[in-house]
């Protein structure tokens, strides 16, 4: 027993611990041989480097937090800006557009781009957790950033239209109209997804599934 003691005592420190002076930390270092010196990181970055990356595009706890958290950021502006842009729609019609008035419509994109995005992998998760990956959010950037590419052309477009013909973009029965048609396609993508269940994924499948069954019912009936 008074052996085993002895080897315990022995047993080298935890990694992170500060010295007997006060001085530095020392963070992840590991036991040397006696007499030799490790060289230690004390740098205001090594004391709080996290274990993982963040952005790396893993399927990773960390980064699907990190992008529900974007994201519910995205939702919340946007449902502001939707709610000044809902406020604005009351303006009277003979009242002057402007920029500014014309950028309110952007709004509602950002509230249901966010949404999208969430509900997909939010809906997947639910009801078809084996097909679940963070490309599940839909918008992983390839390596001809395609989609970075689609969004920049659709914001570049609007604001171009918002800046030099901002009074097509003040109409007010078709902004209403178009608001809409996104609640509708939302829904029915939504109910289809919880629909097809296990049936559905993001990936486009050149051979049957042996899983796989034909939906009649529901939405698809």
């Amino acid at each position: 027993m008074t052996s085993i003691f002895a080897e315990l005592t022995q047993l080298p420190r935890p990694t992170s611990e500060i010295s007997s002076a006060g001085e530095s930390w020392a963070v992840n270092q590991a036991p040397t041989a006696k007499g030799e010196k490790k060289p230690t990181d004390n740098s205001l970055w090594a004391m709080f480097r996290p274990a993982v990356s963040l952005g790396d595009g893993r399927h990773t706890p960390q980064n699907v937090s990190l992008t529900s958290f974007l994201l519910g950021i995205g939702l919340g502006v946007g449902f502001l800006w939707t709610w000044s842009a809902l406020c604005a729609v009351v303006i009277p019609e003979e009242t002057k557009p402007g920029f500014s008035q014309a950028l309110l419509r952007l709004g509602p994109f950002l509230l249901f781009l966010s949404q999208f995005h969430y509900l997909e992998y939010l809906i997947t998760s639910l009801y078809n957790p084996k097909a679940l990956g963070f490309d599940t959010f839909t918008f992983t950037m390839d390596a001809n950033y395609i989609y970075l590419k689609m969004m920049s052309i659709i914001l570049i477009e609007f604001l171009v239209e918002a800046y030099f013909v901002p009074e097509i973009k003040m109409g007010r029965w078709n902004w209403l109209a178009g608001l809409t048609l996104m609640i509708t396609g939302q829904a029915i993508r939504t109910l289809a997804m919880a629909t097809t269940q296990r049936n559905f994924n993001h990936y486009v499948a050149t051979e049957k599934d042996p899983d796989h069954v034909l939906v009649t019912h529901g939405i698809y009936r």
